[in-house]
């Protein structure tokens, strides 16, 4: 498989490219956010293995927006974030037999779901968007729609359980078009980390089909609005 491989150690970056190339993998290396970037911009790979740490920035810079299932290494496996690139966390030191299991795995998955989102979304509302896209399954077909008022992130399942989701600032409901089962998440466009307010009273067996009530939600007024026919 074609490989990005990007740390920022030459020690342990050739080492790796050494060991992958004799084991088939056509790698190119990178040693820093930048040149990362610059790769996955001028070329096409299956896989991308990249230390979390690097010496602009952390790989979040070129990961958010990558088309390519990634595995992210790092010896605090906590501050990776929850991307929905991110295939797998390895922690460092990671023995050669499961890098090569987990890049077989990633590959394997296909490219990473990429959700298009408008670039003024509030950061709060970006960050509930990223994680909810990392919690569903890679599979699930996923779409975006900004109203200007609201945000709403809508996931196409594929057959199987459920996820298990977390706990969200927004309204979550389950929809069902014929067979077809799936998710919506529809999040108050200037919502804030945990804004206080009056909760909606979405989520209760009089209204629509919701999953269960989430978090605090959208202020009740905008939440009214929402269920306007």
């Amino acid at each position: 498989m074609k490989c990005l491989l990007v740390d920022d150690e030459p020690g342990i970056r050739e080492g790796l490219a050494a060991l992958l190339r004799r084991k088939g993998h056509d790698v190119r290396t990178a040693a820093d956010c930048a040149g990362a970037a610059a790769a996955l911009a001028g070329d096409t790979f299956d896989v991308v293995v990249s230390d979390w740490r690097l010496p602009d920035g952390l790989a979040a810079a070129f990961v958010a927006d990558c088309g390519t299932p990634v595995l992210a290494v790092s010896g605090h496996p906590e501050e990776v974030q929850p991307l929905p690139s991110i295939h797998a966390v390895l922690t460092k030191p990671v023995s050669p037999t499961r890098l090569l299991e987990a890049m077989t795995s990633a590959s394997a998955m296909g490219p990473a779901r990429a959700v298009a989102t408008p670039s003024s979304l509030a950061p709060a509302v970006q960050a509930v968007v990223d994680i909810f896209v990392a919690a569903l399954p890679r599979d699930a077909v996923v779409d975006l729609h900004d109203d200007g008022t609201f945000v709403t992130v809508s996931a196409a399942l594929p057959p199987g359980p459920e996820p298990v989701l977390p706990p969200f600032d927004g309204d979550l409901r389950r929809t069902r078009r014929g067979a077809q089962r799936g998710l919506e998440l529809r999040l108050w466009r200037e919502l804030t980390p945990r804004r206080p307010g009056p909760a909606s009273s979405q989520g209760t067996a009089h209204d629509m089909p919701m999953r269960d009530p989430v978090g605090p939600c959208v202020q009740a007024e905008l939440a009214d609005l929402w269920s306007q026919p």
